[in-house]
């Protein structure tokens, strides 16, 4: 079960930052947008695979674990169980969106393509869970006998960049 329960967060973290980025940076109409939207989600990947690949391999995509399915690397209840868990995990990021992005004011935000945590309830929502994603990552890296080791300090400071970057 705590493979499947990675893989849940892993996904949600992917959706949460990646479609977060896109949301407060005002979409992907310029190179600059399609850039950090892009950076985000592979920052995602990063803190991800350090943080959870130990338990489950950090696929956090149907796709992925499709692949790996088909190539024999998994077998088909667990990545029927994967990809239940991934979705699951996508769901619960898009609620947070819908929760922050319903206490921000979200015309300022692309119009100008800033974040505009101009509330106390929107800021304070996303601090809450942004810091959830950071503190799992340095907790995941960290960890004795599944963390990252050497490159912890690596995923920490990157997850870092990442949770910057889509407050901003």
């Amino acid at each position: 079960m705590k493979k499947y329960l990675a893989e849940m967060v892993g996904t949600m973290v992917l959706v949460l930052m990646g479609c977060g980025s896109a949301i407060f940076n005002g979409g992907c109409g310029t190179t600059a947008q399609v850039l950090t939207v892009a950076v985000a989600f592979g920052l995602a990947v990063v803190s991800m695979a350090y943080t959870i690949g130990g338990i489950s391999g950090c696929h956090i995509n149907p796709a992925i674990t499709l692949g790996c399915l088909l190539s024999g690397r998994i077998s088909g209840k667990d990545a029927a169980m994967y990809m239940i868990f991934q979705v699951i995990g996508a769901f619960i990021a898009s609620a947070i969106l819908y929760l922050l992005t319903s206490n921000i004011d979200m015309a300022y935000v692309t119009q100008t393509g800033a974040n505009a945590t101009n509330s106390v309830v929107g800021g304070f929502l996303a601090e809450v869970f942004f810091t959830f994603v950071f503190v799992l990552v340095v907790l995941g890296t960290t960890d004795e006998k599944k963390g990252a080791g050497n490159f912890a300090g690596l995923a920490i400071g990157l997850s870092l960049i990442l949770v910057c970057h889509v407050l901003k």
